[in-house]
């Protein structure tokens, strides 16, 4: 979801997601390179199943290319 910011010359800026890319590495399943340049490595389950929404380098909304967004909001309903 994008979301519009008033900048202070009063231009709206549209804030784009975050993607967030599971590392392809086998012993790094758990990590995820940010689009920010940053990296997070979850000790159990991941974004979906933590509840992980906002990246937490840059604040804007996670998007993930690796798991479809159904998947994603399935896995937060069985909670």
């Amino acid at each position: 979801m994008n979301q519009a910011f008033a900048d202070p010359t009063g231009n709206s800026n549209r804030v784009e997601a975050c993607v967030w890319a599971q590392e392809d590495a086998w012993d790094m399943a758990d990590t995820y390179n940010t689009q920010c340049g940053q990296c997070f490595t979850f000790i159990d389950g991941g974004p979906c199943e933590d509840g992980i929404n906002f990246c937490c380098y840059c604040g804007k909304e996670i998007e993930r290319h690796d798991v479809p967004e159904e998947d994603c909001e399935e896995d937060a309903d069985d909670e």
